[in-house]
């Protein structure tokens, strides 16, 4: 059930961010926030190199990024974040 993969702490409709690494570092920071023992860098990381194998974008202002997160302080099972920007960016758009 998805209420049981999300903690009230992951959930958030105020993201800010201008470019995909920065809604990334965002997204990293929100997830990490729950929990003091996680790595926020790690977290980043991980979604970074997923997001290099192919774009999570989906269009129409949707990206669902994800990522196996191998870290010790994660719990054993699945657990998810969401996270709405208050203004769409590009994630599409080739990074500088």
């Amino acid at each position: 059930m998805l209420a049981d993969l999300l903690h009230p702490a992951r959930i958030t409709t105020s993201l800010r961010a201008s470019d995909r690494d920065g809604v990334l570092r965002a997204l990293a920071n929100l997830f990490t926030a729950a929990d003091p023992k996680l790595d926020g860098q790690g977290v980043y990381d991980a979604l970074l190199k997923r997001e290099m194998l192919a774009s999570t974008g989906v269009g129409h202002g949707v990206a669902v990024a994800q990522a196996r997160i191998e870290l010790d302080a994660v719990e054993d099972h699945p657990v998810a974040w969401w996270g709405g920007l208050r203004e769409v960016v590009d994630v599409l758009q080739p990074q500088v």
